[in-house]
């Protein structure tokens, strides 16, 4: 009994241990789930900012470029202007003084460089500060080079070519050096987000024909649509595309494809492996739960088992001598026969003692016969029992069927089966029918009855200690029974099959060679 209490503190001790244990892996799982969702909003959120980035300078290239084409043109405008202004001026009859003043004032308020030309390159005019007519007579290379940036505008006057030549005005290169800077600041800025991003990126227009930006993606992919496509749908059931409206009056709406992290799959994986250690170590603390429930019972069953053993043995010690004395008396009150009625009984008894002590203690198993073990049970039943019922052993008294048993509790067992087939048949004609049948592992005990029989919820829950459907009784038989077949024994018991109003067949397996003995 110390043994086994130290046993029981030692299982609770394993089942604090275990809860200690599915605490500490709750507060991980949850830890990595946190982990888990920060982590995938970390990178969403890094993804919306490359996203973002890449169309605010793919809309800062557009508007600059559209500046630039703007400007150019105004540039052209104003030369032709100018190429205008000449043809009135290098007419010998103009209209009017007033007219040529208009012209006048007109060249006189241009602050775009420009200089004028003859057919044959001779500098006639300049209105470029940087150029002096005295120190460049001929329009030569260095200001070709200076001035090709537009082609020259002809001037057809009088039958005489001349040529307008202009560039860009200083107010065009500051601009031009503002945007670049600003650009640059841009690309300065996607190339970093670009850089924090170590994840595949596809941006797509609305309907995902076109692609748009990516980024850490094999190029070889891009150049076949149905891989684009195929990319894009594993990215789609990995990471809900991110939407991203640069303008709400425009209405200009993409799309985001990007796939998660190494990290945050290792992250996600360690949830789900600590998810599965969580879920095993919920079922061992179920299990121990289970198991301390088992021992409690256990010692209930042990303790009452020995006290009923301990208390039954003075007074059968007592009985034996009695009738010990009442054999030696020369005119005794009961009979030889009486007394050997009365011995019979006494020790049935003390068999029955015996075997409530073994309750609780490892049973020796032999290797026995199982047939006489089986005949002793209905031989001490077919005594006690209504002449009404009869009982059929298919095999003789003298057959040999082995298996490694402990013959008193298997004894108890068959008697168990039989007093359950009588209580079914009750009072009426019947029959208990015990067939045996083996293998080369197992042997079989089917004992059957023709009494009332059992509905199946009654079946499944025959064997559970306390369920009787007596008015009068423990309901402990059946459960002794198959706590000494599997737990002793390792083998099996069970209904084989039972119809209401019909009987029932119990079936008892054996293995001939117990593996834990």
């Amino acid at each position: 009994m110390a043994r086994r209490g130290t046993r029981l503190r030692s299982n609770r001790l394993n089942f604090l241990l275990i809860f200690f244990s599915t605490a500490v892996l709750a507060f991980a799982l949850v830890y990595a789930l946190v982990l888990v969702k920060q982590k995938a909003k970390d990178e969403r959120r890094s993804i919306q900012n490359w996203a973002f980035a890449m169309r605010r300078q793919e809309a800062l290239e557009q508007r600059v470029r559209t500046l630039y084409a703007n400007m150019e043109t105004e540039e052209r405008q104003y030369a032709m202007v100018w190429s205008f202004v000449y043809e009135r001026v290098f007419d010998p009859t103009p209209s009017s003084l007033r007219e040529f003043e208009q012209l006048r004032r007109i060249l006189l308020r241009n602050n775009r460089p420009f200089i004028l030309t003859d057919g044959k390159g001779k500098l006639i005019e300049s209105h470029d500060p940087d150029i002096d007519i005295a120190l460049h007579a001929t329009f030569d290379d260095a200001l070709a080079e200076a001035y090709s940036i537009y082609p020259p505008i002809l001037i057809d006057a009088q039958g005489m070519v001349y040529k307008l030549y202009f560039k860009p005005s200083e107010v065009f290169y500051n601009i031009r050096d503002i945007f670049t800077a600003l650009e640059n600041s841009f690309s300065r800025e996607a190339l970093q987000i670009t850089s924090d991003i170590h994840v595949p990126v596809l941006m797509t227009d609305s309907g995902g024909e076109v692609i748009l930006a990516y980024a850490n993606m094999d190029e070889k992919i891009l150049y076949s649509r149905e891989a684009v496509t195929k990319e894009l749908r594993n990215m789609a059931r990995e990471n809900k595309p991110v939407e991203i409206v640069l303008s709400e009056e425009d209405g200009d709406i993409c799309y985001v494809y990007y796939y998660s992290s190494a990290m945050l799959h290792n992250l996600r994986m360690m949830a789900w492996l600590l998810l599965v250690t969580l879920l095993l170590a919920i079922l061992g603390v179920l299990v121990m739960l289970n198991f301390a429930q088992k021992m409690e019972q256990n010692q209930v069953w042990w303790g009452m088992s020995k006290e009923t053993a301990h208390q039954l043995g003075t007074p059968l010690s007592s009985l034996l001598a009695w009738i010990d004395y009442y054999r030696m008396e020369e005119n005794p009150v009961l009979t030889s026969e009486n007394l050997d009625e009365i011995e019979k009984d006494v020790r049935r008894i003390e068999l029955v003692t015996n075997r409530f002590s073994k309750i609780g203690s490892v049973p020796e198993l032999n290797w026995e016969n199982v047939v006489p073990v089986i005949y002793r049970a209905v031989d001490y039943l077919r005594g006690r029992s209504s002449s009404r019922v009869r009982y059929c052993i298919d095999k003789p008294e003298n057959a040999v069927v082995m298996a490694q048993i402990n013959a008193s509790l298997l004894e108890w067992v068959m008697e168990n089966l039989c007093k359950n087939a009588l209580n079914a048949i009750e009072d009426k004609e019947g029959e208990i029918r015990i067939e045996l049948s083996e293998n080369e592992q197992s042997v079989f005990i089917d004992v059957e009855d023709n009494g009332k029989g059992m509905t199946q919820g009654l079946s499944a829950k025959i064997f559970d200690p306390g369920f009787t459907t007596k008015t009068r009784g423990w309901g402990m038989g059946l459960s002794l029974c198959k706590r000494i077949v599997e737990e002793y024994h390792e083998g099996k018991i069970f209904v084989r099959s039972t119809v209401p109003g019909q009987g029932s067949v119990f079936r008892i397996v054996l293995r001939k060679q117990v593996k834990n003995r």
